[in-house]
């Protein structure tokens, strides 16, 4: 039987609450009769979702005609809880957690845009001298963040022939992670960029799986719920112009936007260069193929609909990948 204990360090508590009550940042264009209704959409430290960021103080949120509020949270998990809870309307977030939340509350998010997928920048990272490969981590301890973290755990123990029941889980925040391996409390952990920067400081620590391992498992979207895209019909669209804008920027002025979104994220530019390397950027002009009936991301759910980890009370069964798809023709496909 898969064991399994919860460890909420006292300072990714604090940092949830403090966040869901404040909101810690807001970026919101000013009132014009052109521009859409308010959404407030959550994100949280990625390198993905930094050009989000980027878009908001270059104002092409605005120019696009939509009124965006990003609000930061910490962690994934704290994003998603804060979603769940109607605190936010859209959200940046992986497909796991897409799919988790519609075990939670049997709300179904629509992806309105594809922002990357993982290529590095999820990581196993382990102590060597108790975890020197995926295949050694049987009977180990392994800090994991909710349903995120036994994903990628469960496709590096797959791979392996091992499943979730081969070792430990112990429930804690990404943010405190870290500081579990250092103390030795556990053996290995799930972490990623740019909490993967801490925990490879941790001496004696190593990466021994990353989803470069893995390509194309991690996707991350920005998704919402259906009633915001009736109020804001043209969503799809005008996040697609505002993505591509947001690319275009990094492209032309690279080291002002760098600098821009490593600020943000509290690390150096080399750093941040390093966790935006480890991401695959979808371009607003392959929206539609990623987003296509037996593309990318449709087979990238249809793997979590057979994900046997998840912790939810509800077993609401997922009828059709495509069931989280926008039938818009702002990407390209039949309504």
């Amino acid at each position: 039987m898969m064991k399994v204990e919860r460890i909420w360090p006292a300072l990714a508590l604090i940092s949830a609450i403090s966040l869901l009550v404040l909101g810690a940042l807001v970026l919101w264009a000013p009132g014009k009769t052109d521009i859409e209704p308010r959404l407030r959409l959550a994100i949280n430290p990625w390198a993905g979702y930094e050009l989000l960021y980027l878009a908001g103080v270059r104002k092409f949120f605005e120019q696009e005609g939509l009124d965006v509020e990003l609000i930061q949270f910490s962690t994934l998990d704290d994003a998603r809880r804060s979603y769940e809870r109607g605190q936010v309307d859209a959200i940046s977030t992986t497909l796991v957690d897409v799919v988790q939340i519609f075990h939670d509350t049997g709300d179904m998010p629509k992806i309105v845009l594809v922002v990357d997928y993982s290529d590095g920048g999820d990581a196993i990272v382990a102590l060597q001298h108790r975890a020197r490969d995926v295949k050694s981590l049987k009977g180990k301890r392994i800090a994991v963040e909710q349903m995120f973290g036994r994903f990628i755990l469960d496709r590096a123990l797959h791979k392996q022939g091992l499943e979730l029941d081969d070792v430990t889980i112990v429930e804690t925040s990404v943010m405190g992670a870290s500081r579990l391996l250092e103390q030795g409390s556990v053996d290995a952990i799930v972490t990623y960029a740019p909490y993967i920067v801490d925990a490879l400081k941790v001496p004696g620590t190593k990466s021994i799986f990353s989803t470069k391992d893995s390509p194309e498992q991690v996707f991350d979207v920005v998704a919402t719920r259906k009633e915001h895209l009736k109020r804001i019909p043209d969503l799809q669209a005008k996040l697609a112009r505002v993505w591509k804008r947001a690319m275009d920027e990094l492209d032309s002025d690279t080291d002002a936007a760098l600098e821009i979104m490593a600020r943000r994220e509290r690390v150096s530019v080399p750093e941040f260069k390093q966790a935006l390397a480890d991401v695959k950027l979808i371009a607003a002009e392959r929206q539609a193929a990623m987003l296509a009936r037996s593309g990318p991301v449709a087979r990238s759910l249809e793997r979590l609909t057979h994900f046997t980890g998840w912790t939810s009370a509800s077993k609401l069964a997922v009828t059709s990948p495509e069931d989280f798809f926008v039938r818009s023709p702002s990407v390209g496909r039949e309504e």
